[in-house]
């Protein structure tokens, strides 16, 4: 039984967000967006990559710098989140220059395991935000995936049967925290029923085996060495 979210069973919510003076709540940014689950997590739309043969990914933190012409990548937030943080709060200012690039991977704020709910629920809610900004905004935004199976409203805001991305960086070393990410995969694989899958890390100690195992198209990209 499908245990994830189903778009044709759940209700769109649009919503006219209050604006504030200052704005401190990021209202404008989710002008225009829908709202779904229990969370009113904004929702993504099903992307495809077909024609793309290749997916090449380069930091937000590189794709930002005046001097980075690297056009034809995909731009991904697997850093630190304070190294992407001035992007949730000013969307705007990067909005044009992340439209250059060939696409662009949902914003990755962090939603570890050790973390309270209520911070896994608010980097959820911003990761969703901006991913639901880009893709109004014009820019081709592949939904990434965090989630864990005894929390299954994190991924009601993202697509079934679309292109998604996985990052895996720093999750394969350890027994246990392949054990957890397997588990998360798992879940959002069946529930998400994807067409692609961008996969940012290593494939090592058998965790990609399940995956291919599918059929589905795996597009392998290497973490980087963390500086």
């Amino acid at each position: 039984m499908l245990t994830g979210p189903n778009r044709e069973e759940r209700r769109r919510i649009k919503r006219k967000m209050r604006r504030h003076q200052r704005d401190v709540f990021h209202a404008r940014l989710v002008d225009g967006a829908s709202f779904v689950g229990t969370m009113d997590l904004p929702l993504m739309e099903a992307v495809s990559l077909a024609g793309i043969s290749e997916i090449r990914l380069i930091p937000f933190s590189e794709a930002m710098k005046p001097t980075c012409t690297d056009y034809d990548a995909f731009v991904d937030f697997y850093l630190d989140d304070y190294q992407f943080e001035r992007f949730w709060n000013d969307p705007f200012r990067y909005l044009g220059r992340l439209k250059l690039f060939a696409g662009v991977i949902e914003p990755d704020f962090s939603t570890c395991l050790d973390f309270p709910v209520a911070l896994k629920a608010y980097n959820t809610y911003r990761n969703q935000a901006l991913g639901s900004f880009l893709q109004r905004n014009g820019t081709l935004c592949v939904p990434n995936v965090r989630c864990e199976s005894g929390l299954p409203w994190m991924l009601d805001g993202t697509p079934r049967r679309s292109a998604i991305a996985i990052g895996a960086r720093a999750a394969v070393k350890k027994p246990s925290d392949r054990e957890a990410l397997m588990r998360a995969v798992r879940f959002a694989v069946e529930a998400l029923e994807p067409t692609e899958i961008i996969w940012y890390g290593s494939t090592s100690y058998g965790i990609g085996d399940w995956l291919l195992s599918l059929g589905v198209p795996i597009h392998v990209c290497p973490a980087r060495v963390r500086g």
